[in-house]
């Protein structure tokens, strides 16, 4: 699912602008159950791994979508 959003920046980048929505959100959601995992104890590694793309991606593509 993260994936597709490399597709969403590389068409902002291009001038095809999509939705910002989608990936805030995403990352919003994504950083508060990292945030869980990481205060859980013992941490919950798999979780954090899983949401990290997220946390990354949902920020880039918001960028791309307003500034490039």
């Amino acid at each position: 699912m993260y994936l597709s959003f490399i597709d969403q920046i590389q068409l902002n980048l291009s001038g095809h602008k999509g939705s910002w929505i989608i990936p805030l959100v995403g990352s919003v959601s994504c950083t508060v159950w990292t945030a869980y995992a990481w205060l859980m104890t013992p941490r919950n590694w798999p979780l954090i791994v899983c949401n990290v793309p997220m946390v990354i991606l949902g920020p880039v593509t918001v960028i791309t979508t307003f500034f490039f």
